[in-house]
């Protein structure tokens, strides 16, 4: 039986994925990373990633509005 090389078994697909993380490219929409602004999904996740966590370390209105409702209610 004859010796052969081992064969590439990445697609070129994934190599394509590989090349453009390298370079610094959204897969999904080809911009620059971490810019990469537009109808992306990647970048529309990102964006409510950091719009939640931010909106959790705020207090809101009616969370204000209950605490003062409460407060006087016991006066």
């Amino acid at each position: 039986m004859p010796q052969t090389s081992k064969k590439n078994t990445t697609s070129p697909s994934i190599l394509r994925t590989i090349k453009k993380q390298l370079q610094g490219k959204c897969t999904t929409c080809g911009g620059k990373l971490p810019n990469h602004i537009g109808t992306c999904p990647v970048w529309g996740e990102e964006m409510m990633r950091r719009y939640d966590s931010i909106d959790d370390q705020l207090v809101h209105v009616n969370e204000i509005i209950d605490g003062i409702v409460k407060e006087y209610r016991n006066v």
